[in-house]
């Protein structure tokens, strides 16, 4: 299990732009936002499903799996209502000085 955490800080601290995106995360951290979280708990619960499969569990397996993709996608379609409630339109760069604003 420990080698699945490195695998998700690594998918974590990676992120899309690879290594350059990590050192400029590194040097910018007041600034910095976290990407990855969602990709690297999915991995997390994918090796927690794959052990409990390996051991015949597959009650939990099937209810754990129902649990995840649940959270999956009913959390995007939460994550999308507050986006569009505190209008954060864009995803992929820092917030915008009036939407810090309306956060603070």
């Amino acid at each position: 299990m420990a080698a699945v955490g490195f695998l998700g800080g690594g998918v974590i601290v990676h992120g899309p732009g690879g290594r350059a995106d990590a050192d400029r995360a590194v040097t910018a951290l007041a600034g910095a936002r976290v990407q990855g979280l969602t990709m690297a708990a999915s991995i997390w619960v994918a090796a927690c499903l794959g052990i409990a499969a390996g051991v015949g569990l597959w009650a939990a397996v099937l209810g754990g799996m129902a649990f995840t993709l649940a959270i999956l996608i009913g959390g995007a379609a939460v994550e999308s209502a507050i986006h569009r409630r505190l209008h954060l339109h864009d995803s992929t760069g820092p917030p915008s000085a009036s939407a810090r604003s309306r956060t603070r």
